[in-house]
């Protein structure tokens, strides 16, 4: 069973810290980081927290900004609560 696509809005090249991440190998049937259901949300962020590389995705999903998905522990609704520093500051 191959499951759904994940699906990811940059190439490799833009985040080579996925390939540490401790989601790299769950697949998607197991544990989907793109569900809508609170059960695969809640098991998305169980794996976050011990994940090596949360900052690097956390940061990613809210510069790109991704949209969807669970994302450095993250979901969107907390994401969407959540400046950049650099857009906190404002204008210099």
């Amino acid at each position: 069973m191959t499951g759904p696509p994940r699906r990811f809005t940059a190439t490799h090249d833009e985040m080579p810290w996925r390939d540490r991440g401790a989601c790299l190998d769950v697949h998607t049937s197991v544990v989907d980081f793109h569900s809508e259901h609170q059960v695969q949300i809640t098991a998305a962020k169980r794996i976050c927290v011990v994940c090596p590389v949360r900052t690097d995705c956390l940061a990613h999903a809210l510069k790109a900004p991704e949209r969807y998905g669970v994302w450095g522990g993250m979901d969107e609704e907390e994401r969407r609560g959540v400046k950049m520093p650099s857009q906190e500051r404002g204008p210099q």
